[in-house]
């Protein structure tokens, strides 16, 4: 659901009245919405999980949405050029691997490599090259 603006109360009680399955966002979206009034009260039995990307969330952030909702919070990671979703993660591992985005999705794969596209050794710091059959050929551009 997409409005022309964002109002953190309604979009809640969008969520509940159309018992959304599958929440998709920001780590400030599921913050401002702890922060609202409708949260409280907010029934979330429809939802499969939210998920989450742009950055790592605390764990106590996530804790306090499966204890308070008794929902899980899947961290994630995407790209444009890649799709929203390029990793994905069990309910089990949300919560026992925090901090991690889950494994590549089906029909993809991603390489850790270093400034010559090598293969980094694990534990080492590198880039994400992925492959999959989605990816765009490049991104068009904005001025």
């Amino acid at each position: 659901m997409l409005g022309r603006t964002f109002d953190p109360d309604a979009s809640l009680k969008l969520i509940v009245e159309e018992k959304c399955t599958v929440i998709l966002g920001v780590p400030t979206l599921f913050q401002v919405w702890m922060n609202s009034p409708q949260f409280e009260n907010a029934d979330f039995s429809h939802v499969r999980f939210f998920h989450q990307r742009r950055r790592t969330v605390p764990a106590l952030f996530v804790q306090a949405w499966s204890e308070k909702k008794g929902v899980v919070m899947r961290q994630g990671y995407g790209l444009t050029e890649v799709g929203v979703n390029c990793f994905s993660m069990t309910d089990e591992d949300a919560l026992r691997k925090l901090g991690s985005v889950g494994k590549p999705i089906f029909h993809s794969e991603m390489r850790l490599v270093d400034a010559d596209c090598n293969d980094v050794p694990i534990g080492e710091t590198g880039e994400t090259d992925h492959q999959r059959r989605s990816r765009s050929r490049g991104l068009l551009e904005h001025n």
